[in-house]
């Protein structure tokens, strides 16, 4: 018998040398064809009959035309359709796939290009409310359409290397789904899992769904500041002339403030403000201003205590039955106590519910007597003293929850005893060094420190003022020193100026002149002045009444921050309380200061100017996410590469004897359908039926590829 490759070279021989061998052997009946593309099993298929009768005698005159005729000779047909077809070159069965992976490599060029020139950029504007975003959806869903269409192809081709061994003829429909979409992709690996290389396809259809999602993450739209043009300014005061007249006006009205600008019951200071800003964001440099400081000192050490026979023995004018002192508050029959301090106020009164601020005269200081700066910039020493309750008990032991606000008459029925403190609250001229910044309308100054260094080191105070006590009710009043109006007082700047840092200080001194230090003193001293004491007879079913000899900051002085509820509980809280309230008073004094004197625009006194910011969105890249689509589009080219290669491989197979397995066949739905030969139809069963069986008849039925169609496997 004759050998595969003898019988291909007789039936791809010349058409000179077939139409001799039929002249020659006329009386032979020609040997069976066997059609190598439809395999050996079919060669008793073909009709001896119909061969002798396509056999043309050569005795017979009227068929001499057909034998030299071979295009219409049937043997002739016979032997051309058997023939192999040349082998198409790589690049005209892949040059659609292999331009998709072009396009889709411009694509991810571009977006990379996109992305690049408006990372760290403003938001773009574009036409039609096209944003960022949506471009790069727009080129991402294109760049993935271009690359998934070669995957789903490469797919298709290779299940005609998978089948060159017995493989379970579901396989087909395995690779058909993974061909189309994730969830087929997903049963592929399952199946398959990575025994072929057609494995990094299918990953890429299932991770191909995320795409567009995890490049939309590389898009993000932080907000930024911008510098712009715009107002920016805080108002600075370096000096203080004679020529600035009605300094007392300002200094009222801060210390009203002081009072009626608080939100927190004194819990909390008042932060200083007085920055100008237009955009809503602005920021400033260190700067630095004349204004007021505050110190304070716990004098009760020195307070003398003492018990009176009556009110006539204080020898002070306020609490001997004056207007105002009212006798109903030292009843008769009560002890009275009198707590004074040497040179200085004296509190008188029969219980613990009581105060008296007062100043202490001249330029003497209780607390501060050792500290020459703070004596020579001294504007006013307060002095506070106030009763403390001793309590027998706590009001909330009454059953009473501790965010209960007692009543001023359960505190004093509470109370049989009484000590008594003292405070003296220094104001002093001062440098303060600043730093602000406006933040989406918030205005935030902290005030980072202060100086008090006098350039002149004469001994003594600067200011001596001479005004009459609280404890004289019926004559406080202060004498002006005009003589010395116009001499100053200068003072170092906090810092030496450098480059680039606290713009704010220039070569000029701080100062401040005589004249408007003695008018800040003088209003400060009537405003923080007062005498406050309760009226009250436990045996009375009357409730306490208040009785204020002084101004508004008195009265909260002695309702909000000393017999307070909170105050009451917590010695902690009423000391905070305290203190906050004056220190309102220098941080409000200081920031009318700057903004008032600012605004008249004298000399060596100006606006600080600082940098206006809008918020303004920006795009940011975050290069990571991006990284995914470049590595999906890199391993599309890599599969189809693969791809191309094996199917090469598989040519060169065909060539010499294998499989015959076209070039384009591919993802050819018309190559499935006629490559299963008739047995392995047989086996399937003949026409259509229910997919559940056909799935369990593919999966019971092993095939191979063999010739140019799929047989039955020998061991099936």
């Amino acid at each position: 018998m004759a050998t595969r490759n003898e019988h291909e070279h007789e039936l791809l021989g010349s058409d000179q040398e077939d139409i001799t061998l039929a002249e020659l052997v006329p009386s032979c009946p020609p040997s069976p064809v066997v059609d190598h593309e439809m395999g050996s099993e079919h060669a008793d298929d073909i009709d001896d009959t119909v061969l002798h009768e396509t056999t043309p005698a050569l005795n017979d005159p009227h068929k001499t035309n057909l034998v030299n005729n071979s295009a219409t000779h049937p043997l002739k047909q016979r032997q051309r359709v058997v023939e192999r077809p040349g082998f198409s070159p790589i690049y005209r069965v892949w040059a659609l796939e292999i331009a998709s992976i072009g396009i889709s490599t411009l694509l991810l060029v571009a977006i990379i290009v996109v992305l690049a020139r408006f990372d760290g950029n403003s938001l773009p504007e574009w036409p039609l409310a096209v944003t960022l975003n949506t471009l790069i959806a727009l080129l991402v869903t294109v760049a993935k359409a271009a690359f998934m269409a070669p995957v789903s192809v490469a797919i298709s081709q290779g299940q005609w290397g998978w089948f060159l061994q017995e493989r379970p003829l579901y396989d087909f429909h395995v690779f058909d789904q993974a061909s189309r979409g994730p969830w087929g992709s997903l049963v592929f690996l399952k199946r398959i899992h990575v025994r072929h290389f057609t494995s990094i396809g299918a990953f890429l259809m299932v991770v191909s769904i995320l795409s567009s999602p995890l490049t939309q993450f590389a898009i993000s739209y932080p907000v930024r500041a911008v510098a712009v043009a715009g107002e920016a300014n805080v108002g600075i005061t370096r000096s203080i002339f004679a020529s600035w007249y009605r300094l007392d006006l300002v200094i009222y009205n801060a210390i009203y403030a002081a009072t009626a600008l608080d939100t927190t019951d004194f819990s909390s200071p008042i932060e200083p403000q007085g920055a100008s800003c237009s955009t809503g964001n602005c920021t400033f440099e260190n700067y630095h201003s004349l204004g007021v400081c505050l110190k304070r000192a716990n004098i009760s050490s020195l307070l003398r205590v003492e018990r009176l026979e009556d009110n006539n023995s204080t020898g002070l004018p306020l609490y001997q039955n004056s207007t105002q002192y009212p006798s109903f508050l030292l009843p008769k029959g009560g002890e009275i106590w009198k707590a004074s301090l040497p040179g200085g106020p004296a509190l008188v009164d029969q219980n613990a519910f009581s105060l008296i601020t007062d100043h202490i005269n001249g330029s003497k200081s209780i607390g501060f007597q050792d500290n020459e700066d703070l004596l020579r910039t001294r504007v006013a020493s307060i002095v506070l003293i106030y009763g403390k309750p001793i309590m027998h008990k706590s009001p909330w032991e009454d059953g009473l929850n501790d965010d209960y606000d007692i009543t001023l008459k359960m505190a004093m029925d509470s109370t049989d005893g009484i000590q008594y403190e003292a405070l003296e609250f220094l104001f002093h001229v001062c440098v303060q060094s600043y730093q602000t910044i406006v933040q989406s309308g918030k205005e935030t100054t902290h005030l980072i420190e202060s100086s008090t260094r006098p350039l002149d080191k004469e001994p003594g105070p600067f200011l001596d003022l001479n005004c009459t006590s609280i404890l004289d009710a019926l004559s406080r009043t202060c004498l002006f020193n005009e003589l010395r109006w116009n001499d100053t007082m200068y003072l170092e700047a906090p810092l030496p100026r450098e480059k680039g840092q606290d713009a704010s200080i220039s070569d000029e001194r701080f100062g401040i002149d005589y004249s408007p230090l003695e008018a800040t003193a003088i209003t400060l001293i009537a405003a923080l002045q007062g005498h406050l004491a309760v009226s009250y007879n436990p045996s009375s079913s009357e409730d306490p009444i208040i009785v204020n000899n002084g101004g508004t900051f008195a009265y909260h002085l002695f309702l909000n921050a000393i017999f307070s509820p909170d105050a009451l509980r917590s010695t902690s809280e009423r000391d905070n309380r305290i203190l906050n309230m004056f220190t309102n008073v220098a941080t409000l004094m200081s920031q009318r200061m700057r903004a008032t004197h600012s605004n008249r625009s004298r000399e060596n006194n100006a606006n600080f100017t600082g940098q206006a910011w809008r918020e303004e969105s920006y795009v940011r890249i975050n290069w990571g996410w991006v990284s995914f689509l470049t590595v999906e589009t890199a391993l599309a080219a890599g599969f189809l590469a693969i791809t191309i290669k094996s199917q090469s491989s598989q040519w060169r197979s065909r060539k010499t004897g294998g499989p015959l397995i076209y070039e384009d066949a591919k993802d050819s739905s018309l190559a499935l359908l006629v490559a299963l030969r008739p047995r392995a139809r047989e086996l399937m069963g003949e026409g259509l039926r229910p997919v559940d069986e056909l799935k369990i008849n593919a999966q019971n039925l092993e095939v191979k590829l063999d010739g140019n169609g799929v047989i039955l496997a020998e061991s099936g």
